[in-house]
């Protein structure tokens, strides 16, 4: 759009921050609706009017170039964000009733890859459309195809996904030890545990005031700034910065989105381990392992003339660090800080979490746009270590108290 289009840096910025602003907005609001109705029906109704509004965006793509059409634009991403908001709490609802939480490391690091597998399906049928229709016929259908893609998908899970585990004759036992508040042996009190346990009903300010919630809400926000980060502005670096072309920055796009697949993998399997030897949710310890490791890759991506190999190895093993994070963080942690409420409230917990990333996403959004305009490339690049250091600075409590666990217990 930029190269045909005449759209500038900084209206994608303007996009994507208002993508994430209102994403975050909407996870408040949206995300209890997973656990308040059925969650397939929610996930179905939200992905469906995503499809809609993404339609109409790559149907006025072609017609509505000029400047006053930029607001139109931008309520119509506002409106798309909203809508997309509702997704992934429901989701993370549907896979959780299946599983016992010992699993969820594994089962979510396997599930969660579910947006990285269609970033790169999404980027495989953009480069489709490019061959097709060549590069300028081809924008309206690079948004056309992913949204009737959704459509279909999102209807014959409506229609062959069973309502509940209980539905075709699964019954999920409890694991008693793994229901046990967090702060058990940790040296927290149970103040906040009994006050949320307290709650009889579903409650905004109760799931807020859950041991660890409020923890791991800022840490995902300082995740969530580095990983959609490099999602929205890893292409646009690659063909403005180092000088590849759209083709071979879409190819690097799904390299980093393959290096995200394989570490949600290993860091749920991880973590599952830790977990089996604590009795407990011991999620923090490898996190933050991966969080001060990602620095340096992250910090070597501002090299001025980096080489077809460096890139490869640098872009496949930031993804490797960081995007298994923020899976794991948005999936497994949520689901096991929603299973320590006393009522449902596994979507509640994830659109709380989700929502304060999304906040830190659209920040760090902002923050490269300004960067990026009017400054250089190589300070986004400084500017995004600082931010994982500091996810790790706030997790860094969480996960020295669960390594003494895991110690004592292996």
């Amino acid at each position: 759009m930029k190269e045909y289009y005449g759209y500038s840096t900084t209206f994608f910025g303007i996009m994507n921050t208002l993508f994430m602003l209102f994403y975050a907005i909407g996870m408040f609001f949206t995300g209890p609706l997973g656990d308040i109705y059925h969650p397939v029906r929610v996930y179905f109704f939200m992905a469906a009017l995503c499809c809609v509004t993404q339609i109409i965006f790559g149907d006025m793509v072609d017609v509505a170039t000029q400047d006053g059409w930029y607001y139109f634009y931008y309520l119509l991403w506002i409106v798309n964000a909203i809508f997309q908001s509702g997704c992934w709490p429901a989701s993370v609802v549907i896979v959780g009733q299946y599983f016992l939480p010992k699993y969820y490391g594994t089962v979510f690091g396997i599930w969660s890859n579910n947006a990285n597998v269609g970033n790169i399906l999404g980027a495989a049928m953009c480069t489709l459309m490019i061959g097709i229709f060549g590069n300028e016929g081809s924008v309206a259908w690079q948004f056309f195809g992913p949204a009737v893609v959704l459509l279909v998908v999102s209807a014959l899970m409506l229609y062959f996904l069973p309502r509940d585990p209980q539905s075709v004759g699964l019954v999920i036992h409890p694991d008693n030890a793994l229901e046990e508040p967090l702060s058990r042996d940790r040296g927290e009190t149970n103040e906040s545990t009994s006050e949320v346990a307290a709650e009889e009903t579903l409650n905004f300010l109760a799931a807020w005031k859950a041991p660890g919630v409020l923890m791991y809400s800022f840490c995902f926000g300082c995740i969530s700034g580095v990983n959609y980060a490099m999602f929205f502005w890893l292409p646009l670096y690659l063909t403005e910065h180092v000088g590849r072309t759209s083709a071979e920055a879409n190819g690097y796009d799904m390299l980093f989105n393959l290096g995200v697949i394989v570490g949600t993998l290993v860091l749920g399997v991880v973590s599952d381990y830790c977990t089996a030897k604590c009795g407990e949710s011991c999620r923090a310890p490898p996190m933050f392992g991966f969080l001060v490791l990602a620095i340096i890759p992250i910090a070597m991506l501002q090299a001025s003339r980096p080489s077809t190999s460096f890139l490869t190895i640098t872009v496949f093993t930031c993804g490797f660090l960081v995007g298994s994070v923020a899976n794991v963080l948005s999936s497994v942690v949520c689901a096991d800080l929603g299973h320590k409420m006393p009522k449902k409230a596994v979507a509640q917990v994830s659109g709380i979490i989700d929502g304060v990333g999304a906040i830190g996403a659209a920040l760090m959004q902002l923050l490269v746009t300004v960067i990026a305009q009017y400054s250089s490339w190589g300070y986004v690049f400084i500017v995004l270590p600082v931010a994982l250091a500091l996810s790790a600075v706030i997790l860094a409590k969480v996960a020295y108290e669960e390594t003494i666990d895991l110690i004592r217990h292996l």
